[in-house]
């Protein structure tokens, strides 16, 4: 290690001048850093600010490491080896570092380089501890535990939270405020990584239209009419009803399923044309659809369609995971869910439209079917421009297209430390699911073995259990039935409150979109969700229990019990749409890490359609059987739902992928992201961390009178350090 000190005008402060090194030699890159952190332990003072993102510098005459940055300036002759700078400041102005730090990006030709604006600030008594802005060894800093009077110490000297800059990654913090895993330059945050989210969440449209129109096309009179539905018996109708609907969630079923092969071997953007291709023929086989041919072409295009949107539903989230920066990653997941209530919204107005405007005819029921091929051939279309997932790519050995992919969606040149930085968190994911269960189709299968993987798979899927057992997709499909029990009567009646239905569902996921899930968390939205959704749910049945609507229709209009089972109606809708609608896409996107992801959201898109074919196929039957009861069930469902979430779900707001191992393994879960956060440096109210306080329980080096004794994780399993 070689130390460059430069003396401060005011107090004192230096640079820590150490060899970078390549991402395959991990284990000095980490005795480095524990060096780093003796140094500091064993500096005398009571503030220390770090005010650097280390930098990665090409610079010759330190030996022959690969080259990892560009530099202009003096030095641009040779770029052999790399090294890393460190600024340490000890004093009060923090003028001082920033004017040194100034010095050495232009004497090294940096003026265009990221000047970092954040400090992190200790005020730990007689041994100053800062934490490592950026930690090469899976981007965490080793913690510090203080000796008893070192912690005697700190008892008696107050503490000062200190704000970082109010512009975290050149967002101002207001409601759209981010929380970054790490210093993040403003650049990462462009229209790029918005505009693959939005394309491929064409995919979530397509799906949301069809979860919407199905069911108020079942009722247009045109199509009644044409396929005679009169002439079945009230048992007959339900079933056949209930098949038209629920072909189209088995073909989904398996289609989620057959996307984790398609992944693997054609990636993320090929498996989106394909499955998008698929859609396609299915819809149009519908189009062929008569009185003389029957349902069958309709029956056959629904289980196609379905099989198409299965697959869709698979990718989308996953690849939108797999580009998105963690500070927004919620919010571009959600996209998709944004996607998918846009698309429900056309679908549940488009029969409103089409039976106000036009006379019942054929033409009348075959434009709702046609308009599903307007999202599905925009995904398609758009999938052919969208760059392939830099993950998938570092996975198949195309590094140089991965970082070529990478760079183009963080708008930063290659050798751009944040990059470099990304790059070595892949490799690392990528050199443990080697090291761990192996490389190839069949070896993420064995890591279904271990416990905590097991574990997560049961969860993702029963966070669709208990979302389909809010009731959300017996409302979609069969929405007129719901409003006929509530005692609404009439053909365009029933439509336009089905609309307004839609109209609050959109707006409220914009809202959830923009705000609530990177805000609020995925945990509260949820618990708040369930419980009360549930005490609408339960009010919607006591009063049909009570005034039976359907046998007593009152011909004057709804009263007053009627209109406030609506309100609690749309509120119940208000309660679920920013909870359960989109929240359980995000936490299976999230919870995953790179051994099992593609196999984890697989697993959430299967359970989440067949979650939806076992509610689609028996709501009509329950509807038949239960009556009021049906209301009640849902409702219990989801106050059971509150508690499932409250002991067994952690929240995973800000925690970088790489790190959800470590959330799984905390208990109790409602700490647990507050554990990581801490570990990784972080507090949930934006200020910066004050060191030196009670340490949380984990992987930590051992400060006894200023001495470091580095974490466990810098061993290497041969014993050396």
């Amino acid at each position: 290690m070689r130390n460059l000190c430069v003396g401060g005008l005011q107090g004192f402060s230096f640079f820590l001048v150490t060899p970078h090194r390549p991402v395959e030699n991990k284990e000095s890159e980490r005795a480095t850093n524990a060096s780093i952190f003796s140094l500091t332990a064993s500096c005398k003072g009571k503030r220390v600010k770090v005010l650097t993102h280390p930098l990665v510098w090409s610079f010759p005459g330190f030996g022959s490491l690969p080259q990892v940055s560009r530099i202009s300036g003096p030095f641009a002759a040779k770029q052999r080896s790399a090294i890393r700078f460190t600024l340490l400041y000890q004093g009060r102005n923090p003028a001082t570092p920033r004017g040194f730090l100034a010095l050495f990006h232009l004497f090294f030709g940096f003026l265009n380089h990221f000047v970092p604006r954040r400090s992190d600030v200790c005020s730990s008594g007689r041994i100053p501890v800062f934490l490592y802005p950026s930690f090469v060894a899976q981007g965490v800093a080793p913690k510090v535990v203080l000796s008893t009077k070192q912690k005697k110490r700190q008892a008696n000297t107050p503490q000062k939270k200190v704000r970082t800059n109010p512009r975290e990654g050149g967002i101002i913090m207001t409601l759209l405020a981010l929380k970054e895993d790490r210093p993040t330059p403003k650049a990462v945050y462009n229209w790029r990584v918005y505009l693959c989210a939005s394309i491929a969440s064409f995919a979530s449209c397509t799906i949301g239209y069809d979860s919407a129109f199905i069911g108020t096309t079942l009722a247009l009179p045109s199509f009644t009419d044409e396929f005679q539905f009169a002439s079945y018996s009230a048992s007959d109708l339900a079933l056949l009803k209930a098949n038209i609907v629920s072909l189209y969630q088995a073909g989904a079923f398996f289609g989620s399923l057959f996307a984790y092969v398609s992944s693997y071997f054609l990636g993320r953007k090929k498996s989106l044309m394909m499955f998008s291709l698929i859609f396609m023929v299915g819809a149009s086989l519908m189009l062929g659809a008569t009185r003389e041919r029957g349902l069958g072409l309709i029956l056959g295009g629904r289980v196609l369609a379905g099989l198409g949107i299965g697959g869709m539903s698979n990718m989308t989230p996953i690849y939108i995971s797999e580009l998105s920066p963690p500070a927004v990653r919620g919010r571009l997941v959600g996209i998709y869910e944004l996607g998918w209530q846009i698309g429900g919204l056309v679908g549940f107005w488009i029969n409103y439209g089409v039976n106000s405007t036009l006379p019942p005819s054929h033409s009348q029921w075959l434009i709702p079917f046609a308009v599903q091929l307007i999202p599905g051939g925009m995904l398609l279309l758009g999938a052919i421009y969208i760059p392939e997932s830099p993950r998938w790519l570092f996975e198949k050995g195309q590094r140089e297209k991965a970082i070529k992919v990478l760079s183009w969606m963080r708008n930063l040149e290659p050798d751009h430390q944040y990059i470099v930085e990304e790059i070595s968190y892949i490799d690392e994911g990528l050199e443990q699911q080697r090291r761990e269960i192996g490389a190839g189709f069949w070896k993420p299968f064995a890591a279904l073995k271990a416990r905590r993987v097991q574990w997560r798979f049961i969860l993702g899927g029963l966070l669709f259990m208990w979302q389909n057992g809010s009731g959300i997709n017996a409302i979609n499909y069969y929405s007129p039935t719901v409003f006929q029990s509530l005692g609404i009567t009439g053909t365009n009646t029933g439509f336009l409150t089905t609309g307004l239905f839609g109209v609050v569902k959109t707006v409220l996921t914009v809202i959830w979109l923009m705000w609530m899930i990177d805000h609020w968390g995925r945990r509260p939205l949820l618990i708040m969700g369930g419980i009360g959704g549930g005490a609408c749910m339960w009010f919607i049945g006591a009063y049909i229990k009570i005034a039976q609507p359907e046998k007593n229709p009152n011909s004057s209009g709804l009263p007053p019990g009627g209109i406030a089972a609506i309100f609690f109606f749309y509120l119940w809708t208000a309660f679920y749409t920013p909870s359960w609608n989109g929240t359980p896409w995000v936490i299976n996107s999230e919870m995953f890490d790179q051994n099992t992801r593609s196999l984890g959201q697989a697993n959430a898109a299967a359970n989440n359609w067949f979650w939806n074919f076992i509610i689609s196929r028996f709501t009509p039957t329950m509807f038949e059987e239960w009556g009021y009861g049906v209301y009640f069930f849902f409702a219990s469902l989801m106050f059971v739902s509150v508690v499932f979430i409250f002991f067994l779900v952690p929240e995973t707001k800000s925690i970088p992928l790489e790190k959800m191992d470590r959330l799984f393994e905390i208990r109790p879960v409602h700490r647990a992201n507050a554990t990581v956060m801490s570990e990784l440096g972080h507090h949930s109210d934006g200020s910066a961390p004050v060191l030196g306080g009670e340490p949380e329980k984990g992987e930590a080096g051992i400060v006894e009178d200023g001495q470091v004794t580095p974490p466990p994780t810098y061993a290497r399993k041969d014993g050396v350090a």
